[in-house]
């Protein structure tokens, strides 16, 4: 218990250090970007700025109509004559416009009312600008069918359905008898219409037009002045007057407005308030998803996992860092929108909407981290953050019109389906805060919400299906001029109160729903980063925090090996803990006896896999496989078995065995293994208990990083290319292979079209590239081992299984006695590794020592007690960079950066370091400072170097290996593979002289060269110069002249005329001095001034082996 305590506590230290120091860089790097800083922290600034002159705009306009004007005594305004119909900018054009229509047609009254219509109007209506019609249905299917071509229609309703019925039973009409005639004409007393116009609100130049003053009142003032005319003038006849004598009517109609108090325009802040303020919150939304996303996208980050980062460390540093910049940002928009007098800001209580801005933010701050998951390019990540924008700007149209939450809408599941986003419930707290402080007609003033009142404002409908309030005697009822709902204020409880009845989601409730989605997207953000595959293709599978070795990984955290955390030694000098020269450091001393005391399942697993694998001589042809690489392989595979039979296992090789003898390893011993000249094989001794423990001398020697098999294939998606693919590549069935020589048809190419983005509805399996296949290696203390290879050879592959950021397929990795796949392996083993990644891990905002301070504490060195400030400064002083060390690395050449890079992998003398091609970009002088660096640091280390420069590997590798598509080709010293596969001794020979002679002095040269026979052992010949001349003589088998090889010396070579160059094969080795002695007997002759003799470089055997695995 006390163990599992001090492992938990220790974890939390780290995570604390960790996260400070996360938080410390992200604070460096917003106060370097200081524009992008400022204008994260302006948006919400400059957004309330713009609803502020969109209410001020939007009052002034509402202040100049009527219902917003104080009237005492209001002036009349007469009614105008029916207006053009051509001078209505709404009406079609290219159309017969009319002025009006009537009906019914063919009536004589009717006819002649709207002649009258017509003829009285000015100016007078011309005969097309009206129409009559039959009755009303004739209209209404003219309007339907002609819309915006009529101002308005008129249908006039008389009391006789018969204009020459001679009826004597109707009383309401009037009988003339007519002058000319004996007929008596009919004519009613009294005529009804009925008006048809257009009630729309119409925007014309610049103001609304009101429907009524415009079409309708002079059609209807016009229609009651032609009926009392027609109508007088019918009453005039049945007296006596004449028909010629018409009745002089004068007909003044005004409107005047009915005197009324200003109304006060009320704020529109609640209803524009939510697009503008997610707006603004999208500043910070975008930023957040880039930066993320940029950090992964330039391996950043899985360069911090690479030293020893907490994930979790990495997520809660981004939440309080962005958190903080919440919190002034709610506090700006609070602040200003108070300053500015926004009612929705002053009424209602500024910490209610304080805590609205800062859970709303919250919210969207840790769903940016979630979509960062899900892309890939910070560009990528843009665009997706301003998609989102657009989406939530359409669902809060949606919500300030009432929908979901409205009691029309009954569904519960489309509400909470509304709710999981958090720009919703945002919206609807934020209008129902500007609701509340709508003006009332009783008192002048809003309520507002306070904080108490954040949920009880907000009655739910009953189940009586009642959706508001019932009403007391001294209640009154305030219109809200916003669509969510009508709001019911009560004197009764609610005395003094804002009170919604038939309300759904209140404010409080908004901010619990804001602060749920925080936690929820946050914890979605840290699992699916897990599970969703990363530039590396490595993941977990989704119940990986079911698995038992997760927890135990967490408990078995870097304590039990460095104990860097804890107050003991993470590896480094003797002052640091480290060992001295010959003797295991405490943290390899700690991870070997962790591993000789238990074995995870997960080790034993892929131990036994690993040797249930065919030996690389079975896999690949016979003469690919190189002997040394073969006997490194059988040591390797004798050491994993025999840690199998410590832990107890049965042997998994397949050899069988008795259990009892593969128990103490004896038999095993037996076996006839290869010796390497590398490692020693291990030999136990007993101690008084019995049991085996590896001598002093052999713990000593035991090598620090061993690789059991250790490989990485990638399941690539069906390609529809033909053509043959090489074996090793690709391990596919006979029949898919046979499938890929055949010439491509039609529907193939469509089906590699459809399955790189649709890989489930193909049936073509899937090609499997293997990038390492399956390594057999051991690595000890003090030694550089030299990993040589062209691109895409496995070498980055192999690093990046080392350090953790690639999951190995098969194959297990030992490091200091940690398993690399084992319960809590990775974590271990990066916390004693320390790695100069093939790209820069560096930020360019941030200075060098800036670098060191942030990466000493993700490694976990502060508990070591050390001064970090004068071993960081040191250790730049190291790789000549203590004069910039102040300066911004954006600032840094190549060459530089990389030797930050090498300085931050040393930082804190971690026991096993790897450098993926350290000297890129380097000029000569600075490369040589790394190399004397790298020189002296191997003595407490195992460094493993990747390079592309011959010298590099020749001068520091104390073992080399050259891998070749995903295997190891060959292995061995630099001068073991220069005498294995080099094509023999260079010899150079300067003449000089006169040059008149010097074609016959270099024909006699040549003529003694291939003259020299000898049967005398080969004497030792010193090197005279290094690297005189780097020629590829291939296929020389003999001692022969190299005609190309003549040339001017320069430099300090000037003084010679030209080198004639020879290539000895091995196998003619034997004639050597023979040579020696000629060449001297000839010296004064020939004018002979110096000789040189060289091994073949290795580049050429680099060259050799790599062809030739080309070539197979």
């Amino acid at each position: 218990i006390s163990s599992s305590s001090s492992s938990s506590s220790c974890w939390f230290v780290l995570f604390l250090v960790q996260t400070a120091a996360l938080v410390w860089k992200n604070v460096l790097m917003a106060t370097r970007n200081w524009r992008a800083t400022a204008t994260q922290l302006a948006a919400p600034l400059l957004f309330v700025l713009v609803i502020f002159v969109v209410d001020v705009g939007v009052r002034a306009s509402r202040a100049r109509q009527p219902a917003f004007l104080d009237v005492r005594r209001s002036t009349p305004e007469a009614i105008r004559d029916i207006p053009d119909c051509e001078k209505d900018a709404f009406v079609m054009r290219n159309s017969e416009c009319l002025d009006f229509a009537y009906a019914p047609a063919g009536n004589v009254h009717a006819d002649a009312l709207a002649a009258n219509i017509a003829a009285n109007n000015q100016p007078p209506i011309p005969q097309r600008r009206y129409r009559g019609f039959p009755d009303e249905a004739s209209i209404d299917a003219y309007l339907l069918n002609h819309p915006n071509e009529v101002l308005g229609a008129v249908i006039f309703h008389f009391d006789d359905d018969d204009n020459n019925s001679n009826s004597n039973n109707n009383n309401n009409n009037l009988r003339i008898n007519s002058s000319s005639s004996s007929e008596v004409e009919v004519v009613p007393v009294a005529i009804d219409y009925t008006l048809q116009t257009n009630s729309s609100v119409k925007f014309w130049r610049g103001e609304f037009r009101d429907p009524n003053t415009f079409a309708q009142l002079p059609l209807q003032v016009a229609t009651e002045r032609e009926i009392v005319r027609y109508l007088g003038n019918q009453a005039r006849r049945s007296l006596g007057a004449v028909e010629d004598d018409q009745l002089d009517l004068t007909w003044n109609i005004a409107l005047r407005t009915f005197p009324h108090p200003a109304a006060v325009a009320p704020s529109i802040v609640g209803g524009i308030a939510p697009g503008f303020l997610f707006a603004a919150t999208m500043f910070s939304f975008v930023l957040v998803a880039s930066n993320v996303v940029h950090e992964r996208e330039l391996q950043l980050r899985q360069g911090m996992e690479s030293m020893g980062m907490l994930l979790s460390s990495y997520w809660t540093s981004w939440i309080l860092w962005e958190g903080l910049m919440n919190v002034v940002s709610s506090g700006i928009i609070t602040a200003t929108g108070y300053l500015l007098g926004f009612s929705l800001f002053v009424k209602n209580s500024q910490a209610l909407l304080f805590v609205v801005f800062f859970t709303f933010q919250n919210a969207m701050l840790a769903f940016a981290l979630l979509i960062s998951v899900f892309t890939k390019t910070s560009q990528g990540a843009t665009s997706l953050s301003f998609g989102i924008f657009i989406i939530g700007w359409i669902f809060q149209s949606t919500v300030l019109f009432g929908f979901p939450y409205q009691p029309q809408y009954k569904s519960d599941v489309l509400r909470v389906i509304f709710n999981l986003l958090p720009w919703n419930p945002f919206t609807k707290a934020i209008t129902d805060l500007g609701a509340a402080t709508m003006t009332l007609p009783s008192d002048g003033d809003g309520f507002g919400i306070t904080w108490r009142r954040r949920f009880a404002y907000c009655v739910p409908p009953s189940s009586s299906g009642i959706e508001t309030l019932p009403q007391s005697s001294s209640s009154h009822s305030m219109l809200v001029d916003s669509p969510m709902e009508t709001t019911n204020v009560g004197t009764g409880a609610s005395a003094g109160h804002y009170t919604v009845g038939g309300c759904y989601l209140s404010v409080g409730e908004a901010i619990v729903w804001m602060s749920v989605m925080f936690f929820v997207f946050a914890f979605l953000a840290a699992y699916l980063d897990q599970i969703v595959p990363n530039s590396y293709g490595t993941r977990r599978p989704f119940y990986y925090f079911l698995m038992p070795n997760y927890w135990c990984a967490r408990r078995s955290r870097v304590c039990q090996t460095s104990s860097s955390c804890c107050g003991g030694g993470g590896g480094g000098g003797e002052e640091e803990g480290g060992g001295k020269d010959g003797e295991p450091t405490a943290a390899e001393a700690a991870g070997r006896n962790n591993n000789d005391k238990m074995m995870s399942n997960r080790t034993k697993a892929a131990l036994r896999a690993s040797l249930a694998t065919p030996p690389l001589a079975q896999r690949v042809s016979s003469h690919n496989v190189d002997e040394d690489v073969e006997a490194e392989e059988q040591r390797a595979r004798l050491h994993a078995r025999i840690l199998l039979a410590k832990a107890g296992e049965r042997d998994g090789g397949g050899d069988g065995g008795d259990d009892s003898a593969r128990a103490d390893g004896s038999s095993l011993l037996e076996e006839n293994v290869p010796q390497s000249p590398a490692l020693p094989p291990p030999r136990f001794a007993t101690n008084e208990e019995g049991e085996e423990e590896l001598g002093q001398q052999q713990q000593q020697q035991r090598a620090a990083i061993e690789l059991f098999g250790l490989g990485k294939t990638y399941t690539l998606p069906p390609s529809s290319a033909s053509g043959p693919q090489d074996p090793i590549e690709e391990e596919e069935s006979a029949a898919s292979t046979r499938n890929r020589l055949r010439r491509p048809t039609a529907m193939s190419r469509i089906r590699g079209c459809l399955s790189r983005w649709f890989p489930l509805c193909t049936r073509r399996k899937p090609k499997i590239k293997v990038a390492v296949g399956g390594t057999w290696l051991q690595l000890e203390t003090g030694k550089v081992f030299a990993l040589l290879g062209p691109n895409g050879a496995g070498k980055t592959t192999t690093i990046h299984m080392l350090t953790g950021l690639v999951v190995p397929t098969n194959g297990d990795a030992n490091i200091l006695g940690n398993s690399l796949v084992g319960a809590g392996g990775v974590d271990r083993v990066r916390q004693i590794s320390g790695v100069c990644p093939q790209f820069d891990i560096l930020w360019n905002q941030l200075t060098g020592i800036e670098h060191m301070r942030l990466f000493y504490a993700l490694k976990g060195l502060w508990a070591q007690n050390l001064d970090h400030e004068h071993s960081s400064r040191a250790l730049l002083e190291r790789v000549k960079l203590d004069k910039v060390a102040s300066r911004r690395t954006e600032t840094y050449s190549g060459g530089m950066r990389r030797r930050l890079s090498v300085a931050i992998a040393m930082l804190g003398n971690p026991p096993v370091v790897y450098l993926d091609e350290p000297t890129t970009g380097m000029d000569p002088v600075s490369r040589r400072y790394v190399w004397d660096i790298i020189d002296e640091y191997k003595r407490n280390a195992c460094v493993v170097l990747t390079t592309h420069s011959m010298e590099e590997a020749d001068v520091l590798g104390d073992r080399v290996g050259i891998m070749s598509r995903g295997y190891l080709q060959v292995l061995g010293t630099s001068l073991h593979l220069k005498n294995r596969f080099g094509a023999g001794y260079r010899i150079s020979v300067a003449l000089e002289g006169s040059t008149t002679t010097m074609s016959k002095r270099k024909a006699e040269l040549k003529r003694i060269v291939e003259s020299t026979r000898s049967d005398d052992e080969m004497v030792a010949v010193p090197l005279l110069e290094e690297g005189a001349t780097r020629y590829s003589m291939e296929g020389s088998r003999s001692m022969r002249y190299s005609m190309e090889g003549s040339r001017s010396m320069r430099g300090s070579d000037q003084k010679y005329g030209s080198y004639e160059h020879f290539v000895v094969p091995r196998e003619e080795k034997r004639r050597l001095p023979d040579l020696f002695a000629r060449l001297d007997e000839c010296r004064v002759r020939l004018g002979i001034a110096d000789v040189q003799v060289n091994l073949s470089p290795l580049e050429e055997v680099f060259l050799q082996v790599t062809t030739k695995e080309e070539e197979s």
